[in-house]
């Protein structure tokens, strides 16, 4: 039987970069119940719109996940709150769940058994030093128009952060943590692109003195959910545009709507599990090559009593590369906790261990780096999300063919109504706050 007109695939009619605002009482279909689908939905209901949330996994939240280590929420996921340009930040703190924070500003770093002070700050200055001229340079390019692709971090400021002292050992760590990524596989744009020292706005990289969230970042998403309804355990199969809007098949029925919001990850979008007919646009496609998922394992350990003593908040460990950094909650939590996080190679061969494995590898490199025996841990998580199918990783990393703002391409309408959203394409990517912005932002170009 053909296909009725409402079902009719718009194959011929003109594609559209801009939205044509939907009237109060329309029906939009958001796709992931994360920050920034929870952001998107309740947005849209808010101004009187009938919304369809949408989520393939089991609990909302996606790349937020907290789990508890006896009393101590440990997030598998998204962990701290940042404290400049951070929309969530009031709302946290008037439902009073802005919890302790980590001071990761002042590390330690450990070389030859010595602790030795490693300030972000002082990094900061180091890396403005070396990239004088690159800087110039991208920024001449932009000024005549140019779209420059930026070299590795590795390329352009390996040598510094391969030195053998402090800045060098706990400044490499700490930006592959930041980035999720290898150093050699992540875009200097990072660094001098638009999303690094390319802003106009003067604002310095904030202080990593962040706090964490009472009962883990989970909590906080479930609080905002106030009059959305996710559906679990329903995942999106195809977005499909027709001449009245979209059709979105998920793997429980069809559901005809005018418009769609689509917040799943970059490596959902890459990998195909959502197909869209006719496929992204070539600008979408272009911008997505430019973009990977990174790889951040936590290794989340608990033991009887807090029996080590180190420095400061966070420690590297720069004889021995196995974890990039090892983070005390005991120091800001008074939660006997010790968290390793590793980034990008070396995160996806941890992903690879049973828990039983890591734990033990982790409880062993925390005895020889500490010089101690530690009693029997009482608790023990980790997350794999490289290998989880509905997220691909961490979080989005600019890769080696990113150009300055790809990510932004992404926000462009589909058709007049399919939008993209999401930490990938905030301005600032990778964090929670930044993720529930983008799907207001969103959400926002469909209403009147």
């Amino acid at each position: 039987m053909a296909p009725t007109r409402r079902h009719q695939i718009r194959r011929n009619r003109p594609r559209s970069d801009a939205v044509k605002p939907l009237p109060p009482g329309a029906h939009v279909v958001v796709v992931g119940a994360g920050f920034a689908g929870i952001g998107a939905a309740e947005r849209l209901i808010e101004a009187g719109y009938a919304v369809d949330l949408i989520e393939a996994a089991d609990r909302v939240g996606g790349r937020a996940h907290t789990v508890q280590l006896g009393d101590f929420p440990a997030d598998l996921g998204a962990n701290w709150l940042r404290l400049t340009n951070n929309e969530l930040l009031p709302i946290a703190k008037d439902l009073g769940l802005v919890s302790a924070s980590t001071d990761m500003q002042n590390a330690t770093a450990v070389i030859s058994g010595k602790g030795e002070p490693a300030d972000a700050t002082a990094l900061e200055h180091d890396l403005e030093a070396a990239l004088t001229l690159p800087y110039l340079w991208h920024r001449t390019q932009r000024l005549f128009g140019a779209r420059p692709r930026v070299k590795s971090v590795a390329a352009l400021v390996g040598e510094r952060l391969e030195r053998a002292d402090a800045i060098g050992c706990a400044g490499q760590r700490m930006l592959m943590a930041m980035s999720a990524a290898d150093l050699d596989d992540l875009s200097g744009d990072v660094l001098i692109g638009a999303n690094g020292g390319d802003s106009d706005d003067g604002e310095d990289i904030p202080e990593l003195i962040e706090p964490t969230v009472v009962g883990g970042m989970q909590a906080l998403l479930k609080a905002l959910i106030q009059k959305s309804n996710p559906h679990l355990n329903e995942a999106a199969e195809s977005v499909s545009r027709t001449n009245d809007g979209v059709r979105v098949e998920t793997t429980r029925r069809v559901i005809e709507a005018d418009a769609a919001i689509i917040t799943v990850s970059v490596g959902v979008l890459k990998s195909g599990r959502i197909t869209f007919d006719p496929g992204l646009p070539k600008s979408h496609s272009d911008a997505l090559a430019g973009m990977d998922m990174g790889t951040l394992t936590k290794l989340w350990i608990q033991y009887p009593t807090a029996s080590w003593s180190l420095e400061t908040n966070t420690t590297a460990f720069c004889d021995a590369p196995d974890i990039h950094l090892v983070i005390d909650f005991s120091k800001s939590h008074g939660a006997p906790v010790l968290l390793g996080a590793i980034a990008g190679r070396q995160g996806r061969v941890l992903e690879d261990l049973s828990e039983a494995e890591a734990q033990e590898f982790f409880h062993d490199y925390l005895q020889t780096q500490l010089g101690q025996s530690l009693p029997a841990p009482t608790g023990f998580a980790m997350n794999r999300w490289g290998k989880d199918p509905l997220t691909g990783g961490a979080y989005m990393y600019p890769n080696v063919n990113f150009r300055s703002e790809d990510n932004k391409k992404l926000r462009a309408p589909i058709a007049e109504r399919i939008l993209l959203a999401g930490e990938a394409l905030a301005d600032t990517i990778g964090y929670v706050d930044t993720a529930w912005s983008d799907g207001r932002r969103a959400a926002d170009l469909l209403i009147s």
